[in-house]
């Protein structure tokens, strides 16, 4: 094959006429074609000029990874390509560009990455946080993930969160439990429910209307598709594996208070797109209770279950006196709007009944009565301002 030039030109065209020629003579497999034809354009991934060129050049990889059957060593080879030019430094001045970019560039990191996963735990455990408690300033990555991560900044991280928060949604869609073992069913689920649960417990520490928006339109999809496919998955191995289910069932509790937590927030915002958004979550987390308590009643441990009332508390985790309006999450809102805030007092006013569900899945009823107050109390709340 002849070398290559600085451009690709004269390298890559001989090296096309080569690969035609090989069609014409050979007898091996399209697969074992398409895995050639892509060794060889990953010998030009350094040479893309432009961000804009290098997301051009990935779909390309991905068709041919596709012929190969979809080879692990082949997909492993566009993640560490989308990753390579992830850290690369590209000179981009359009904002939107930029933010497209980087989405396709994660996704396909994430996608073709032979456990999606841990990388999806590296984003949520690691990178995000290191980024949140680091210095505020927009521009500027993280100093301690700067070099694996070098785009990812205050900017940018709305960007990376809901791509994240996506490729969770979709690694759930895609869960298949013919596919796993018992335990190795459960664990997956798990893995999904914790990174659910840690998405949505960034708006902790970065709270915005975008971010909010995000976060109640992911959860609202990994809710509808967890009750389809993830509950009747943990229903059939309740009673073999009691213990991991309650373990997979306390992660998703804590995603819920959250949310129970964030739609109250929301009636500090004067926002009818976020305000839209609180019914239809309000009605997945009611049907969660009732999927739980159904999941109890089917193997006979109902007793373990009930729902009470749990203090009302904000996103910082203070509480909050029901005849009490709720503060702002946001740092940055307008005096303005603080100041009409007080003037509809009455009618912000917000005052709840949140019932809470413990759950367990014990082996017998004295088990069940001895762990019930620590396991899941999945809460409902009955909202008058509805």
């Amino acid at each position: 094959m002849p070398s290559m030039t600085l451009n690709g030109g004269v390298g890559m065209a001989s090296a096309y006429a080569a690969v035609l020629n090989d069609l014409s003579t050979t007898t091996r497999s399209i697969a074992e074609l398409a895995a050639q034809m892509l060794q060889l354009l990953l010998q030009w991934k350094q040479y893309p000029a432009s961000i804009g060129m290098a997301c051009e050049l990935l779909p390309l990889l991905k068709v041919l990874v596709s012929y190969t059957g979809n080879l692990p060593d082949c997909k492993m080879a566009v993640s560490d390509t989308a990753y390579g030019y992830l850290k690369r430094d590209w000179s981009i001045t359009e904002e939107h560009i930029m933010a497209q970019s980087l989405a396709g560039l994660l996704q396909d990191h994430i996608d073709y990455h032979t456990n999606p996963i841990i990388l999806l735990k590296d984003y949520v455990e690691h990178a995000y946080p290191h980024l949140l408690d680091g210095p505020s300033d927009g521009n500027t990555a993280s100093s301690i993930d700067a070099s694996n991560h070098p785009w990812l900044n205050h900017t940018t991280f709305p960007v990376f969160y809901k791509t994240t928060f996506a490729a969770t949604i979709d690694l759930l869609r895609q869960f298949d439990p013919a596919r796993y073992s018992s335990e190795e069913a459960i664990a997956y689920l798990t893995d999904l429910l914790s990174l659910w649960h840690q998405h949505v417990d960034m708006i902790h520490q970065k709270s915005s209307r975008t971010l909010m928006r995000v976060t109640l339109q992911s959860s609202k999809q990994f809710m509808e598709q967890f009750l389809k496919a993830g509950f009747p998955s943990l229903d059939g191995q309740f009673r073999t594996y009691p213990d991991q289910v309650v373990a997979a069932l306390k992660i998703m509790q804590q995603g819920t208070r959250l949310l129970q937590t964030i739609c109250g927030e929301l009636k500090a915002y004067r926002d009818t797109s976020l305000a839209r958004q609180v019914p239809a979550i309000k009605k997945l987390l009611e049907m969660i209770v009732f999927r739980v308590k159904a999941m109890h009643g089917h193997h006979n441990v109902l007793g373990a279950f009930w729902l009470g009332n749990l203090k009302h508390r904000n996103l910082a985790g203070e509480e909050i006196s029901s005849q009490m309006p709720l503060e702002r999450i946001n740092d940055d809102e307008e005096e303005e709007e603080e100041e009409e805030e007080e003037e509809e007092e009455e009618d912000t006013a917000v005052q709840t009944k949140r019932p809470r569900l413990d759950s367990d899945a014990p082996a017998s009823q004295a088990s069940s009565s001895e762990h019930a107050s620590q396991e899941n109390d999945l809460e409902d709340e009955d909202d008058e301002d509805e």
